[in-house]
């Protein structure tokens, strides 16, 4: 401002600790005064966006840490509902459908281990998060998608060689709730296969370990789920008739020192 009226242009610089808010938008206004300027005072508004810190974490776990090339991932805290893009490094990262507060995404295959940035916009505003890559990070999903509980599983048995798949759990309406259903091991084991993401890049079912109730447990293969269900792996196992009338037992995937977390079947 000057003592004419006119219009100097100037820059102010805020600085805010939003430490203690919780998220949400706070507004304010800044007067700019000129003892001398005939037009003094002038108002500024001004508004304070405060939102959660952004992780990406393990979709089948919920784990903020190493994710795995080709794995399904979560964005947790963003948020902004129009984030159209993303990216990591020079790989542009198709954003899959919102799930509550959870924006899954498959990490690209092609990017390396290591440290990594993820880059979301919305087309003025950019949201950054750190990726740290590993070549293989085993997350197993549950049935609420909580990361425990009753496992995202399912029994098989082959009959006349033909596969007859039953879920290893059961879920309320909602399917908030699930618990393990109970798994009958007879004269002949059915196979379990389980859910799982972070793993495709093994270069053999050998290369992983699973255990149920701290009993190792053969691994019969190693596959990509549907087209329909990016960045999910399927496990199948052949359950031993010493883990007969074991009940509600814990199950783990490792890969070297990666350990998953756990969930739970039930068996008879």
């Amino acid at each position: 401002m000057d003592k004419q009226g006119g219009l100097t242009p100037a820059t102010f610089q805020i600085s805010v600790s939003p430490q203690g808010l919780p998220p949400g938008e706070y507004a304010t206004s800044l007067n700019v005064v000129s003892l001398d300027a005939s037009n003094s005072s002038r108002s500024i508004a001004i508004v304070l966006r405060v939102s959660l810190p952004v992780l990406v974490t393990n979709a089948a776990s919920l784990v903020p840490g190493p994710v795995a090339p080709g794995s399904l991932a979560i964005i947790e805290g963003l948020d902004s509902v129009t984030a159209r893009t993303a990216r990591i490094g020079a790989f542009e990262v198709p954003l899959l459908e919102r799930r509550g507060t959870r924006i899954p995404f498959v990490v690209p295959v092609q990017l390396p281990p290591g440290e990594h940035m993820l880059v979301l916009s919305n087309g003025t505003v950019e949201t950054r998060a750190p990726v740290p890559v590993a070549p293989l990070a085993p997350g197993l999903f549950s049935a609420a998608q909580t990361g425990a509980g009753a496992a995202l599983a399912e029994t098989v048995l082959m009959v006349d060689g033909v596969e007859s798949a039953s879920p290893a759990f059961a879920c309320n309406e909602s399917g908030s709730e699930c618990q393990p259903r109970p798994i009958v091991i007879g004269d002949t084991p059915p196979l379990l296969r389980l859910a799982a993401t972070g793993v495709r890049g093994a270069s053999d079912p050998s290369v992983l370990g699973v255990k149920i109730a701290d009993e190792p447990v053969e691994i019969l293969s190693l596959q990509p789920a549907s087209d329909t269900r990016p960045g999910i792996d399927l496990i199948t196992l052949r359950l031993p008739a010493s883990l007969a009338g074991r009940r509600e037992v814990a199950v783990v995937l490792a890969a070297g020192e990666a350990v998953s977390n756990k969930v739970l079947i039930r068996i008879q």
